[in-house]
């Protein structure tokens, strides 16, 4: 189909760190065909589509006909969830990633033991719940000891565990240690659930070959929990990223921002760096008209600069940004 023809679309794709142009010569077919191209682009996630309506000043809209959308638009990938509970995360097939060893239990989650001085307090505490529905408090390093154990049990079967494998890890630990059922949960388990989602993110940042993919969802599926933490305890930053330590990671940085206040963090930083660009520009073709070593460079990075202008149209942000590299500036 010939360029400008009236099926020709332009899509912006709006995901949570970047935002990436797409052109198609027609229209797909379904919204279906749709994901699937936009899956070609390494997004190797389940999403669902919405679109800025023109019809309702740009606010987000679900697509549900492929026919709804203008042939330049906007969509944003909104990522599956298939859990309504506060910290759910994206579940994981057992053929996603590799296994340990060991297969899964087809039982009960197999409840390690745990410390002497911990087994000695859950010995105790079982015995409290029994007579008198007391529920036991742990000190923050007996949960620690806890949490350890149940996470290197579960990597000694999955070296990914999903969430389905986490909660059932919670119920097995609250069925064998009824003491440490939750006051007031509904499950009795989904805070043990949730601080387990939480040390397994913190071991896999801890690793030499981090498995990003896998980060990416499980942050995605306990961004409500870091919003409730942040609400009820009002932690610092760097108490926050003490419990969540993947955030120290450039791009769940950036999806953080972009869940938090919906903006694109380096998009919106190279916005403004471009709204410079041309007073740069004035200032470095000054400096190629003196004489000297940095004078030279420039010329010759100008030179370079111009050539590829009207060669390839390139704009001039890459071009200033190499700037500094070329002579030693940083």
């Amino acid at each position: 189909m010939a360029a400008g023809s009236p099926q020709e679309m332009i899509l912006r794709v709006v995901e949570p760190d970047q935002a990436r142009k797409l052109q198609l010569s027609s229209r797909p077919g379904s919204i279906d065909a749709l994901i699937k191209i936009i899956k070609e682009l390494e997004i190797d996630l389940d999403f669902d589509l919405l679109f800025e309506d023109p019809d309702f000043d740009g606010k987000r809209n679900f697509l549900q006909d492929i026919e709804e959308l203008p042939q330049k638009s906007v969509l944003h990938i909104s990522i599956s969830q298939h859990s309504s509970s506060v910290a759910s995360t994206v579940g994981f097939s057992d053929a996603s990633y590799p296994e340990r060893h060991s297969s899964w239990p087809s039982g009960s989650f197999p409840v390690p033991t745990f410390g002497y001085n911990v087994e000695l307090r859950l010995r105790d505490g079982n015995a409290e719940y029994e007579k008198n529905n007391t529920h036991l408090k742990l000190t923050r390093d007996q949960r620690h000891d806890i949490l350890e154990n149940i996470a290197s049990t579960l990597y000694g079967f999955k070296a990914y565990p999903s969430d389905k494998d986490i909660t059932t890890a919670a119920q097995s630990l609250v069925a064998k240690h009824p003491c440490l059922k939750e006051a007031g949960s509904e499950t009795g388990y989904n805070g043990w659930k949730n601080s387990t989602l939480r040390q397994t993110i913190f071991d896999e940042v801890k690793k030499t070959q981090i498995n990003l993919l896998f980060i990416k969802k499980m942050m995605e599926g306990t961004f409500l929990l870091r919003r409730q933490t942040i609400v009820i305890s009002t932690p610092s930053v760097n108490e926050l990223v003490d419990l969540w330590p993947a955030l120290k990671i450039v791009s769940e940085l950036y999806a953080e921002f972009y869940w938090i206040i919906n903006v694109h963090l380096p998009n919106k930083c190279y916005g403004h760096h471009d709204s410079h660009i041309p007073r740069l520009l004035t200032l470095f073709r000054q400096k190629v008209s003196r004489t000297g070593k940095i004078a030279n460079a420039l010329a010759a990075i100008f030179k370079s600069h111009d050539e590829q202008v009207k060669r390839d149209n390139f704009g001039n942000t890459i071009f200033v940004r190499r700037i500094p590299v070329f002579l030693n500036l940083r």
